[in-house]
């Protein structure tokens, strides 16, 4: 029984009955199939309508209905 053999920077390797070698290929298809990862996080968008530092503001109006000048002109 002849085992096939393998050919590597460390030297000559026997494979194993059944197993056959990694290809570059193998490699590649591995790599390809991992799920997309950012190289850094996400800075968040803030701008418009998902501007988180916008929606903590008052509104003028509201400003307007809570000074107190203006309530004391709607009294008199």
């Amino acid at each position: 029984m002849t085992h096939q053999t393998e050919k590597t920077p460390e030297g000559v390797q026997v494979l194993v009955t059944g197993v056959r070698p990694v290809t570059d290929r193998d490699r590649l298809a591995v790599l390809a199939a991992r799920p997309l990862a950012p190289a850094r996080p996400q800075k968040p968008l803030n701008i418009g309508l998902f501007d988180e530092d916008a929606r903590r503001q008052l509104d003028w109006t509201d400003l307007l209905r809570a000074s107190p000048a203006r309530n004391d002109e709607t009294t008199n």
